[in-house]
């Protein structure tokens, strides 16, 4: 196993949320003690992305970090430019498949399957997911994304485990989450002013739905108010 440090969640993400010092702002959800490491420091340990299956060491490093170089950059322009309209198809993919390990990579996610089976075991499940990985990101990919960007003192805050999925009906049932799942929304923050929000189609649809009814509400009472008005305004697409 490796002596080196490897991160659950990518040190270019966690770079984003430092603060002037560099470093970054910590709290243990458990304890509630707050440190303040580098983030080449931050959501890592010796060798976490290392395995021995039958005395042979598996490594997962080289193939996550290829996936975080293709996707920093993207992830980059989205923060300096806020908006999602310069994305390409390829672009979507890379992201794509960067939320998907994101999702599974952490060490929540272990711990959540440590009592069901030893970290040689999860080795085989991590590799099972990470061959799926294309499957996943294109669920991702299909579903429609904004932007959430922050104003005022408002922030969003990074996780050790970023990809956060949710009910929007129910945020407190965690059950069956999944980026295939009806229902779910899904997260990631990228900045403290700027989240990736990805709903799950059936939640973005009827929002669009209703956007586009109040749109439609607004020209009938602009065209009531003064009939003189245009009534084929430009408004933003959905």
């Amino acid at each position: 196993m490796s002596d080196a440090n490897q991160h659950w969640v990518p040190k270019f993400l966690v770079k984003n949320f430092a603060d002037r010092d560099g470093r970054v702002f910590c709290l243990d959800i458990h304890t509630n003690q707050i440190t303040k490491p580098a983030p080449r420091q931050a959501a890592s340990e010796k060798g976490f992305n290392d395995f021995e299956v039958d005395g042979e060491t598996i490594s997962f490093e080289d193939r996550l970090e290829k996936i975080e170089t293709q996707a920093a950059p993207i992830l980059k322009r989205m923060i300096d430019e806020r908006q999602l309209t310069t994305l390409t198809a390829e672009d979507r993919r890379r992201v794509a498949a960067f939320v998907a390990a994101q999702s599974f990579r952490t060490k929540a996610f272990y711990e959540g399957l440590s009592a069901k089976m030893d970290r040689n075991a999860f080795a085989g499940k991590f590799s099972l997911l990470f061959d799926g990985i294309a499957i996943l990101a294109a669920e991702i990919a299909r579903r429609h994304w904004a932007l959430m960007i922050a104003s005022g003192d408002d922030a969003f805050y990074l996780g050790d485990n970023p990809a956060v999925l949710q009910r929007t009906d129910n945020p407190r049932d965690g059950s069956q989450l999944g980026f295939d799942v009806a229902g779910v929304e899904a997260f990631l923050p990228l900045a403290p002013h700027c989240a990736l929000y990805m709903p799950c189609r059936t939640i973005s649809e009827e929002r669009i739905e209703r956007y586009n009814a109040a749109l439609d509400l607004h020209r009938v009472v602009r065209s009531a108010a003064s009939p003189e008005a245009p009534t084929n305004c430009d408004w933003p697409n959905s």
